[in-house]
């Protein structure tokens, strides 16, 4: 189930022996002529680690080193071409037509191609249409005709992005994160028959390698993970499923409860049936050979309630490499002889990931084939009522991109659909993504708001409130001179619009609900003019952090109970204005969530004037609970202006940030539950610094000095919260907001180069605890590489047991002795 993609998908092609890209001597002089005897060094040790990794394939690599080069002299032509080819090969495709033009086209026979890939990468397919056109033009009368078949793919492709490059499906695209998704490939999703886990093929080792290499040198493995309240959690290896080589998801049973599994080598395999109706799924059986013949690749397998089967192979008699082929179910594990399913599906390319309905008339696949955006994209084919299969349907963006789009499978989430692509943005080659429909219905509203006798337009506010949610949604102003509003929204509700200008009766008007996508209404506002108009305005803020709060605003006469008029405050800012059309004794009802509620008489009998400003603190309703304290350095005792993070746990963004007085170092933050949460303490030129925030219930206030250590050479920290899977050097999702934590304050202090060293407790082997830990320490560098962390900054070694903290005799100890260290060393 080797998955090609991009320029890749051709190396081995038969019409041109030259394919691929090429590797142009780099004239050293050139590029390092002006460099300082100093630099000259660094600068070589970059230049060999950029070819090394160019030749490998392990293009990320090679485009970090090349880049420092560029940087020192930019205009090497043959630097830029490989430059452009890491991009494009790499995870930065959509910089690679930059490096490539500044390059030159008699650097490389293949100059054009690949910059016609390049600008298909950012969808310019005019400019790669002429790319393409061009680099046909280099070649020879027969390279010509031997290149002709896909060329004419190339400008259909063109053709098709360009007339559909601004058309999108309604849709979301999710990555489910690094529980799932690595620098290596992932894809193949299916999804079982309770709804409980997902299957999925990766090409991520078990052990990372010393050296860097490229993405397709791992065989292929099944993982399994579990919902954990809808999120997927981490992806684990089942042993069962799994083989000394290939192992790879070919698909699932209608029913969910059979895994169709491919096992084989690179060239060929098998096809097994493996049940996962229990917790644990069963070691595949093979099927009968008229589908699985270990001379070919069966890649995908799908099936209808009734037995009929698709499946992707490249056998023989096909009509392009590998094609879409149909047969019926006999038995258990016995099948009927195979029919291609014909030129309206395959084509004399690839195609590849077919999953039917299990009504049997709906059909998905991938093909580079038919018509797309580029690479593979998904298509969807029904069958007509005389059962036969109509052509199919690009299913557009954003399933699909200009890169590879493949495995389309509909999850048990009607809305949601689980794929694979290598497009821009994702943790390296192919990930999973999944694709939700976006049901939502945007719609606008627009209007005049006037004068009630003469028209004239008013300069008045538009307030839109959600009657149910019982707050105001948006604010906005007409124009000056026309009275003119437009208010945009991005799904029908229970709205009402309320329009008020100074002098005048406000009005309320009900807002209609849209039945289609950009609906547009129109709604006008004719004012009455108010005799004797009272105007109220103020501000409502939190009587502790003096921030604005949004409220609900009802005033009521004295006398009765019932609601003469009701307005919201503004979000961001707390302001809020209402102008009566005379002055009445009213009682004003303020009302906020988790506030108390505010009441005040407001006496306008006597009141002189026409105007009133009215500033109202509201009190929380729920506990507060107050984190105070200093932050020093740790040695010296220094005051440190440091900033302080406060985290909900497993997330990455901060809900609160506080900071330490730049003179005392002291600190105040107020949180309003007990936890638990997590404080991320940042300074300039220190290590960051976290701890968990728990309150005892019987407490609301917490004392902590918190101590910084400068990031000098010899400081070393105990990196908290990264966790690996038992036994094994794969990192846990709970590790990702603390690595992301320390590549942001590598980030920020470019000079640092550090060790990361992996340590465990005295449990086992001496040799096999130190492989373990150094595979650890290499799973960090490699993490923080990909967030863009140079390698060279990143030393790592595993001590296994020889360095404890703690003694090994009791829980405690051996749980402190199993950690990873942070050490700067330069």
């Amino acid at each position: 189930m080797r998955i090609l993609f991009l320029l890749l998908l051709f190396l081995n092609a038969a019409w041109f022996p030259l394919m691929g890209q090429e590797n142009p001597k780099t004239d050293v002089n050139q590029i390092l002529g002006d460099v300082s005897e100093a630099d000259l060094e660094y600068y070589l040790d970059r230049l060999n680690q950029g070819e090394r990794y160019y030749r490998s394939g392990y293009y990320e690599g090679s485009y970090r080193a090349f880049y420092e080069l560029y940087k020192q002299n930019p205009e090497v032509a043959s630097l830029n071409y490989k430059l452009g080819v890491s991009a494009l090969l790499g995870d930065k495709q959509e910089e690679a037509a930059g490096f490539l033009l500044e390059s030159l086209p008699s650097v490389a026979e293949d100059y054009y191609l690949l910059l016609g890939y390049a600008h298909r990468a950012r969808m310019e397919y005019s400019r790669a249409r002429e790319a393409f056109e061009q680099y046909n033009n280099t070649l020879s009368s027969w390279s010509q005709k031997q290149f002709r078949p896909l060329l004419n793919q190339l400008l259909s492709d063109c053709e098709f992005g360009g007339a559909n490059a601004t058309d999108s499906v309604p849709a979301f695209v999710l990555n489910p994160g690094p529980a799932v998704n690595s620098y290596y490939d992932e894809y193949a999703a299916v999804e079982d028959g309770k709804n409980e886990r997902i299957f999925f093929v990766t090409r991520r080792p078990d052990y990372l390698p010393d050296v860097p290499v490229g993405r397709d040198v791992f065989e292929e493995r099944i993982l399994e993970a579990s919902y954990v309240d809808g999120v997927v959690s981490e992806g684990v290896e089942n042993g069962k499923l799994n083989s000394r080589f290939n192992s790879g998801v070919a698909g699932i049973s209608p029913d969910g409860e059979t895994l169709y599994v491919y096992r084989g080598k690179k060239r060929g395999g098998q096809i097994g049936l493996s049940d996962i109706s229990g917790k644990r799924a069963r070691k595949p059986k093979p099927i009968s050979e008229r589908v699985d013949h270990k001379v070919f690749k069966e890649t995908s397998f799908t099936e209808t309630e009734d037995g009929v089967v698709f499946f992707v192979s490249d056998r023989r008699d096909g009509i392009g490499g590998k094609d879409i082929w149909t047969c019926r179910r006999k038995g258990s594990r016995r099948f009927s002889k195979p029919r291609n399913m014909g030129p309206v599906i395959n084509t004399e390319f690839n195609e590849e990931g077919v999953y039917v309905t299990p009504d049997g008339n709906i059909l998905y696949f991938s093909s580079e084939g038919h018509p797309g955006f580029g690479g593979f994209d998904i298509y969807r084919v029904e069958r007509n009522r005389d059962g036969e299969w109509m052509h199919p349907v690009n299913m557009g963006q954003p399933f699909n991109s200009p890169f590879d789009d493949l495995f389309f499978f509909p999850a048990s989430d009607s809305l949601v659909s689980l794929i694979a692509s290598s497009r821009p943005g994702g943790y390296g080659g192919l990930d999973l993504y999944k694709v939700r429909k976006d049901i939502r219905v945007p719609f606008s509203v627009a209007g005049t708001i006037s004068d009630a006798e003469s028209g004239q337009g008013l300069y008045a506010q538009v307030a839109l409130i959600d009657t149910i949610k019982r707050e105001q949604v948006l604010t906005s102003w007409t124009d000056s001179l026309t009275g003119d509003y437009l208010v945009a929204l991005e799904d029908t509700g229970n709205y009402v619009l309320q329009a008020g200008a100074e002098g005048y009766k406000m009005a309320l008007a009900d807002v209609p609900k849209a039945t289609r996508r950009d609906a547009a209404f129109t709604i006008d506002f004719r004012l009455e003019k108010l005799k004797h108009p009272y105007a109220l305005n103020g501000v409502i803020t939190d009587v502790d952090t003096q921030q604005p709060v949004q409220a609900e605003i009802t005033f009521r006469p004295l006398d009765k109970d019932s609601v003469t008029h009701r307005i919201f405050s503004d979000k961001e800012t707390g302001a809020f204005e209402i102008t009566f059309e005379d002055k009445f004794d009213l009682r004003m009802i303020v009302s906020a969530k988790d506030y108390h509620l505010y009441s005040s008489e407001l006496l306008l009998k006597n009141t002189l004037g026409d105007s009133e400003e009215k500033n109202i603190e509201l009190e929380k309703s729920v506990i507060a609970y107050t984190l105070s304290g200093k932050v020093m350095e740790e040695k010296t005792n220094d005051a440190v202006p440091a900033e302080l993070a406060v985290f909900e746990p497993g997330e990455e963004n901060a809900f609160l940030v506080a900071f330490a007085d730049s003179t005392t170092g002291k600190y105040s933050l107020t949180v309003y539950e007990d936890g638990p949460y997590l404080v991320e303490v940042n300074a300039d030129g220190y290590f960051f610094n976290n701890f968990p925030l728990q309150f005892h219930p019987d407490t609301t206030l917490k004392i902590n000095n918190i101590g910084l250590k400068p990031m000098a050479r010899g400081a070393r920290i105990v990196a908290e919260n990264i966790l690996f899977t038992s036994g094994k050097a794969t990192l846990r999702a709970e590790s990702y907001p603390e690595l992301n934590r320390l590549a942001r304050l590598l980030s920020e202090n470019p000079s640092v180069k550090i060790e990361v060293s992996g340590h465990t407790d005295n449990t086992g082997s001496a040799s096999l605890n130190k492989r373990l830990s150094k595979s650890r320490a290499l799973s960090v560098k490699r993490y923080l590489e990909g967030q863009g962390i140079a390698p060279e900054r990143i030393d790592y070694e595993g001590y296994g047991f020889d360095q404890p903290i703690a003694p090994n005799i009791t829980p405690e100890g051996r749980a402190l002795n199993r950690r990873v260290e942070i050490k700067v060393i330069e």
